[in-house]
């Protein structure tokens, strides 16, 4: 089965190569700078309207739609510059679970932007969204598709724009990995298996961004983004400088009391030793989630529709927060712990 749906993945990598060559020669030109006029709001309309729309019926876990969404970003990731992880062979990164009875046969999609500085380029960002949604439940108002827009459609634009930004100029000192994690709706289970199973040293990646529901500003308004679990690291004051030059202000988690910090993917690789590091604490890399959900009704309801999405604040976000990944992969100082229940992982 493995075998045939990579065959199928192959040829899928086709689509996205092809639906993304109309804007290839924006990215012929390097720059020393982060190039913010190479992503254009309608990179992620197309984007979202793909992966969102009806037609991928909600992008289920086991289904033939999540598949197509793997090949498509599997094919703009290749069609920008990016490759699959050096000894890994394929974008494609395999694993199976159960449920409910069933056996589930997954992958998730891994992009890798190779860093330019010798001594520095196997050190890594790493930077994750998920892109499975639910699928098709109990109609609302006639609508039976759940398209997961914001729920993480909007994440996965992202993490395609912020590759599409840092492959379009000079390559960072650092190498970037980009992750798009499936099954995460069923327990995070894309992210927990690439963490139980890396195709890169875990021990070498700075920090990770994970990227969930940044499609929507109803709630908590534009210009404002939150990071779960600030307290834990210092990563909020290597982000909030190039936030705010981007027009966005770094706001206190408004959820606090849902410890969102452990129900998203950045989860997964927080406690990689599961709680056996040294003196038993959780050792593991620096990870945080952003977003700007702020409770809209939309969560896991049919109504999360691409043309609910707010293009225009996500794609200056996208634009905010890029310099700063590229300054985690730039700069001389690693993300650091400053909750000492946790410390940095450095292997099995």
């Amino acid at each position: 089965m493995k075998t045939r749906h990579l065959a199928i993945l192959t040829l899928l990598i086709c689509l996205g190569c092809a639906q993304a060559q109309d804007n290839a020669q924006s990215q012929a030109q390097a720059s020393p700078q982060v190039r913010l006029t190479a992503l254009q709001e309608a990179d992620l309309q197309t984007w979202m309207n793909l992966l969102a729309g009806d037609a991928m019926r909600g992008r289920d876990s086991g289904s033939p739609e999540i598949l197509l969404s793997a090949g498509y970003i599997a094919g703009v990731w290749q069609s920008m510059g990016l490759t699959p992880v050096p000894g890994s062979g394929s974008f494609f990164h395999p694993f199976s679970f159960s449920s409910g009875g069933e056996i589930y046969n997954e992958y998730n999609v891994v992009g890798y932007l190779e860093g330019s500085d010798p001594d520095l380029m196997e050190e890594m960002i790493l930077i994750g969204a998920h892109y499975d949604h639910v699928g098709v439940g109990n109609p609302v108002d006639g609508d039976s598709i759940y398209n997961g827009a914001d729920d993480d459609a909007s994440g996965t634009v992202a993490l395609l724009g912020i590759a599409k930004l840092l492959a379009a100029g000079e390559r960072p000192a650092r190498s970037v990995v980009f992750c798009a994690w499936g099954a995460e709706e069923m327990g995070l289970r894309g992210s927990k298996a690439f963490a139980a199973n890396p195709t890169v040293d875990l021990a070498k990646v700075v920090v990770n961004y994970n990227l969930e529901m940044i499609g929507h500003a109803e709630e908590l308004g534009e210009g404002k983004v939150f990071m779960t679990g600030p307290e834990y690291s210092d990563l909020a004051d290597h982000v909030r400088g190039y936030l705010s030059h981007g027009g966005f202000e770094l706001i206190p988690n408004p959820f606090a009391s849902m410890d969102l910090f452990y129900r998203s993917d950045n989860a997964s690789f927080v406690n990689l030793n599961e709680g056996n590091g040294r003196d038993k604490k959780m050792a593991g890399i620096p990870a945080h989630t952003f977003c700007t959900w702020g409770s809209e009704s939309h969560y896991h309801k049919p109504n999360d529709e691409p043309d609910g999405i707010n293009y225009a604040n996500m794609h200056k976000l996208i634009l905010a927060l890029t310099p700063a990944i590229a300054a985690s992969a730039n700069g001389t100082e690693w993300v650091q712990w400053t909750d000492k229940k946790f410390i940095r992982y450095e292997g099995k």
